[in-house]
C-alpha cells in the first residue's frame, strides 16, 4: 500500500516523470515539487535555512501543475535557492500559494544532479482523489 503522501521518479524516452500524491491536491503538488527537487540535489544535502513564497495561476489544474514546477525551476535558475519541503496552499483549483524551504545552491554540498530544462505537457495527469494523484514529464 502506497504512502499517504509521496512521489516516484521514473524514466520516460529522453526525459523523465514524476508521479505523486497525497490526501488532496495541495499535498501531490507539494510532493511534485519534492520529486523535481530530488533530480536536481541529493535531498539530503539541503539545509531549512531559508523560506521563498510562491504563488502562481492558471487556465486549469494541469497547466496550473507546470506553471507551479516551472516557477520553481525559475527559482532555482535565477536566485540559485535549492528547496527540500514545500507548504502548498490550493485556494482555488486554478491558483497556488505555497512557502518553500531551503537554501542557496552551494556546490561544494549540491552535485550529482540532473538539469531539467521544464515541465511538460506530455502524458500530465491531474486527479483530485482521494488520494489525489498527478503526474508530470520533466525536459532534461
Amino acid at each position: 500500500m502506497a504512502a499517504a503522501a509521496g512521489f516516484e521518479v521514473f524514466d520516460h524516452t529522453a526525459d523523465v516523470g514524476v508521479r505523486a500524491w497525497g490526501p488532496d491536491l495541495a499535498a501531490a503538488f507539494a510532493q511534485a515539487a519534492r520529486g523535481l527537487f530530488s533530480l536536481l540535489v541529493p535531498r539530503a544535502a539541503v539545509r531549512e535555512t531559508t523560506a521563498r513564497a510562491v504563488t502562481v495561476a492558471a487556465s486549469d489544474p494541469e497547466s496550473l501543475l507546470v506553471a507551479w514546477l516551472d516557477e520553481l525551476l525559475f527559482v532555482f535558475e535565477t536566485e540559485g535557492l535549492v528547496f527540500a519541503r514545500f507548504e502548498v496552499a490550493l485556494p482555488t483549483p486554478t491558483t497556488l500559494t505555497a512557502t518553500a524551504h531551503g537554501e542557496p545552491f552551494d556546490p561544494a554540498r549540491h552535485h550529482g544532479g540532473v538539469v531539467v530544462k521544464a515541465a511538460t505537457y506530455h502524458q500530465i495527469a491531474v486527479a483530485a482523489g482521494p488520494p489525489a494523484r498527478v503526474q508530470v514529464i520533466l525536459d532534461i
